[in-house]
């Protein structure tokens, strides 16, 4: 069965998490009952304030780009 919960709900309990008011996604969803193992992880993402995690950058040259291993012959 889903569970829909509203969306005040979800700033709540993203609030709490930043105050520091839980540890951790993980408690606050224990906390609140909520079911679903990444929902609160998910409502961080996407209610919180807090600033976006670094990204990973991947620098490639145009010859390790074109190379394609394809499967039984020798990289192109």
């Amino acid at each position: 069965m889903s569970v829909r919960y509203s969306e005040a709900f979800k700033r709540q309990v993203v609030g709490q998490i930043e105050q520091g008011k839980y540890p951790s996604a993980e408690k606050a969803r224990r906390a609140y009952g909520i079911r679903g193992s990444t929902t609160a992880g998910k409502g961080i993402k996407t209610y919180g304030r807090a600033e976006p995690q670094a990204k990973r950058i991947r620098i490639e040259t145009m010859k390790n780009s074109t190379r394609v291993k394809r499967p039984g012959n020798k990289a192109v």
